[in-house]
C-alpha cells in the first residue's frame, strides 16, 4: 500500500511541475506577444506648431504645444482646455464614475 502512495505522489508531482512550466512558458510569451503590440504603437498627438498641425510622438511635446483633439482621443499630458462647445472627460481610472464628466467652455480654459 506504501508503494502505491508513493506511485501516486510521484505522478501528482509530475503533473503539478509539468503545469507550471506550462503555465510559465505561456505567461512569458503573452508577456512578449503584449510588449511586441505595444512598442510598435507608438502614441501620435496632434499639435498646432507654426500655425500649422503637425502630427507628433508624445514624447516630443513641450511645454505651451497647443493639441488639436477630437471625440474619443486620450490626453497625452496635464492640459489647458482652449475652447470648444462641452467637454466629457472619461476619468473611471481615476475617480471610479462610470459616467464622464463634462465640462462647459470658459473662458479662462481651467478644467
Amino acid at each position: 500500500a506504501a508503494v502505491q502512495d508513493w506511485s501516486d505522489f510521484g505522478v501528482l508531482l509530475g503533473m503539478l511541475l509539468v503545469n507550471a512550466v506550462l503555465g510559465f512558458r505561456e505567461e512569458l510569451k503573452a508577456k512578449a506577444a503584449l510588449a511586441a503590440l505595444t512598442d510598435g504603437m507608438e502614441k501620435t498627438v496632434t499639435v498646432l506648431r507654426d500655425g500649422a498641425p503637425k502630427t507628433l510622438a508624445t514624447r516630443e511635446l513641450v511645454p505651451g504645444d497647443v493639441i488639436l483633439l477630437r471625440g474619443g482621443d486620450l490626453t497625452p499630458a496635464d492640459v489647458d482646455w482652449l475652447g470648444g462647445d462641452v467637454l466629457a472627460v472619461d476619468t473611471a481610472a481615476l475617480t471610479g464614475e462610470p459616467l464622464p464628466r463634462t465640462y462647459p467652455s470658459q473662458e479662462d480654459g481651467t478644467l
